[in-house]
């Protein structure tokens, strides 16, 4: 049974200060001051899983294996820039998804 389930918006830079008024606003009960940008390669939503001692990152219909601290890590900073855990988890997801099978980092 998965034990936490948490969606998220992943996207650029540009688009992170957006993303967080909107998630704060939603946070107050209010309506979000901007649009979401649209999906695309880089601005989506992501859910974010726990089951038990074992943690996923799903878009659609695939979903790689991460670690605690990638699960930790990518609900703190969901934004894709140079160095970030969401940009790696990004690029794993879509080698997953072009059928390349990857261990879960030590």
């Amino acid at each position: 049974m998965i034990r936490c389930l948490q969606r998220k918006r992943i996207g650029t830079w540009e688009t992170a200060d957006l993303r967080r008024a909107n998630h704060i606003a939603r946070a107050a009960g209010v309506a979000p001051p901007w649009p979401e940008p649209p999906d695309d390669d880089s601005n989506y939503r992501a859910e974010i899983i726990e089951d038990g001692n074992r943690h996923f990152y799903r878009v659609g219909d695939t979903k790689v294996e991460i670690s605690e601290l990638e699960y930790e890590r990518v609900l703190s900073n969901p934004t894709l820039y140079y160095f970030s855990r969401a940009l790696k988890l990004h690029y794993r997801l879509t080698r997953a998804r072009d059928g390349i099978v990857e261990s879960l980092p030590t």
